[in-house]
């Protein structure tokens, strides 16, 4: 009777056993789907990095292209570089200024002019 009861024991604790290894299992099985789904979430997260930075990179090679484009549209308005005897004999500009007032004067007066010979 004793061995029969030692056999039960031993049964049930194979059971308890078993069932302990079953949660253990399911737990580790839970484990890896968890980080398959990291991963498949991870791959996804890159392939949008990827595509950002091609975006960006093309953005500015577009944005690098209009700059050229619209720089060579503009005139070069660089400052002659001059010697100093050249810069000497440049007019000033309240020189200038008063020549352009003259040639306004002298318009006017020939506007006038005109407009009484009609």
């Amino acid at each position: 009777m004793e061995e029969l009861q030692k056999k039960a024991d031993s049964i049930f604790v194979k059971v308890d056993g078993y069932r302990i290894i079953l949660q253990d299992l399911e737990g580790t099985k839970q484990i890896i789907e968890n980080l398959k789904e990291a991963i498949s979430v991870l791959n996804r997260v890159t392939e949008v990095k990827e595509k950002s930075v091609s975006a960006v990179i093309d953005n500015i090679a577009r944005l690098n292209e209009k700059l050229i484009s619209i720089s060579s549209q503009l005139p070069d308005v660089r400052e002659p570089i001059l010697n100093p005897i050249m810069s000497q004999q440049m007019p000033s500009q309240g020189i200038i200024k008063d020549t352009v007032n003259d040639l306004r004067g002298e318009l006017e007066t020939l506007k006038n002019d005109l407009s009484k010979i009609r």
